[in-house]
């Protein structure tokens, strides 16, 4: 018994000391993960737009005509392209996008301007949505975030702008919208959004505390033997 107990405590130790980040909560931000050179969807974030009831991928890509990295759709009106998700990369503002800010523009029959996050494996428990939209070019927008594709109830909405800190439980494969619509002229839309998601317990560390139950019990029947 005692050489079984032996094995057990190092199965233990090994369990116990598998990285604390598979624990951790994990955070991503739209801004600092937008690429435009690196595929459509880019890991956990997909650049799209929407009309009616289905979400499609942009499958067009720049810098534009102002050098900036964007995914853009199907339409082209007066020589530019829509609905199109773009991020100043430049020293100054642009129709009213600030140096540094990712923006959304809708199309001009009535095409939102999509970005989804997919929740990746692993993730399960209560998640955190925090940001904001702000008010950008001159046109007056409708913004909203949406889970899973259900636009008749969304989980936020606004006109223009608006902030917004929203919990809702997550597990891999759901997907969170940001999206900018109801308009078109002059509705370059800047969006600041992160989403927390926290991991499933680990297998490892579950087979862990059943290692420990184990060795608890082995003890005890070498106390009564």
């Amino acid at each position: 018994m005692k050489k079984s107990a032996l094995v057990l405590l190092a199965m233990v130790m090994l369990f116990l000391g598998v990285p604390k980040q598979l624990n951790a909560d994990t955070t991503w931000d739209v801004t600092s993960s937008f690429r435009s050179d690196n595929g459509n969807p880019n890991g956990v974030w997909s650049y799209g737009w929407r009309n009616y009831s289905q979400f499609q991928l942009y499958t067009s890509n720049g810098p534009d005509i102002n050098g900036l990295p964007v995914w853009w759709g199907p339409l082209q009106y007066d020589g530019g392209v829509a609905p199109v998700i773009a991020l100043n990369t430049t020293g100054s503002p642009i129709n009213g996008v600030q140096p540094g800010q990712l923006a959304l523009h809708p199309g001009p029959n009535g095409e939102a301007s999509v970005l989804r996050w997919t929740a990746p494996v692993g993730v399960s428990g209560l998640g955190s949505i925090q940001g904001q939209f702000l008010p950008g070019d001159a046109g007056i927008m409708q913004v909203g975030v949406f889970e899973n594709g259900n636009w008749a109830s969304p989980l936020w909405t606004g006109t223009d702008s608006g902030a917004f800190s929203i919990s809702v439980p997550l597990t891999a494969g759901d997907t969170i919208d940001f999206a900018v619509y109801g308009g078109f002229g002059h509705g370059s839309t800047p969006l600041q959004a992160t989403i927390t998601a926290a991991p499933e317990p680990s297998t490892f560390v579950l087979l862990g505390f059943g290692a420990v139950g184990l060795l608890g019990f082995a003890w005890r029947r070498r106390k009564t033997a």
